[in-house]
């Protein structure tokens, strides 16, 4: 995984004007624009939108590519991967999006580990009670230990990083959300312990997590101990 990965995030508050939805629109691809048409609710459509428009847009910065020229392909678990308008497999990527934020990660080399998971900090839900119904016993453990102000917090960094090793992994939620622990003793430092039937080494992998702005939080998930990263932001409404 040699090279910066690049995370590029749109803070997506505003509402798309037209000529933004048309622009955005006029990327897609065919089956993008059967399961657009499919979307009646406007914030709903307008994230998908967005997200879609943003992947395409992207990846185009890191390969020589139009953002039409890019077609798409599920794996079993329903991990999609790119491929230029020659065939040849493109850039790795992953996508998030939540409530006033979208976020992809991408990194040129196609066989490139990696996952990135965002999410509203004042969602409904989150806390031990949410804890221990998911996480691992050692997860519980130490956000009970906390002052009860600082319980939600450890919350969304334990679910944000672990949607984003899940999503690096590429294989869904059957690697169970109970199965691998994050150790944040260090504010600064993020660890790992897996449990033995997950067949992973700590050491290959790098975690980080961070507000990019009030009210939302980013975990990423990076399968080289050494990965680095370049942050982004593009300006909202988005539009390729």
């Amino acid at each position: 995984m040699r090279g910066a990965a690049r995370l590029v995030l749109v803070g997506a508050e505003a509402a798309l004007d037209d000529a933004t939805s048309a622009a955005c629109e006029a990327v897609l691809d065919a089956r993008e624009r059967e399961r657009l048409a499919m979307i009646s609710h406007p914030e709903v459509r307008a994230e998908f939108l967005r997200a879609r428009a943003l992947v395409r847009a992207a990846l185009s910065t890191v390969r020589r590519e139009r953002p039409t020229g890019w077609r798409f392909e599920q794996n079993a678990h329903g991990r999609p991967r790119a491929f230029d308008s020659a065939g040849a497999p493109g850039p790795a990527f992953n996508l998030s999006h939540t409530r006033g934020l979208l976020a992809v990660l991408v990194h040129d080399d196609p066989e490139a580990v990696l996952g990135v998971d965002v999410e509203a900090l004042g969602r409904r839900g989150g806390g031990p009670e949410v804890a221990e119904r998911f996480f691992s016993v050692d997860e519980v453990r130490a956000l009970r230990g906390l002052a009860p102000a600082a319980q939600r917090d450890r919350f969304f960094d334990y679910w944000t990083l672990k949607e984003a090793y899940i999503k690096a992994r590429g294989v869904g939620v059957s690697l169970g959300l109970g199965r691998f622990s994050f150790v944040i003793d260090d504010p600064a430092a993020v660890t790992v312990r897996f449990d033995a039937s997950l067949d992973d080494d700590p050491g290959r992998w790098r975690f980080a997590r961070f507000d990019p702005w009030p009210g939302h939080r980013v975990a990423l998930a990076l399968g080289h101990p050494e990965a680095t990263w370049q942050t982004e932001r593009w300006p909202d409404p988005f539009g390729p």
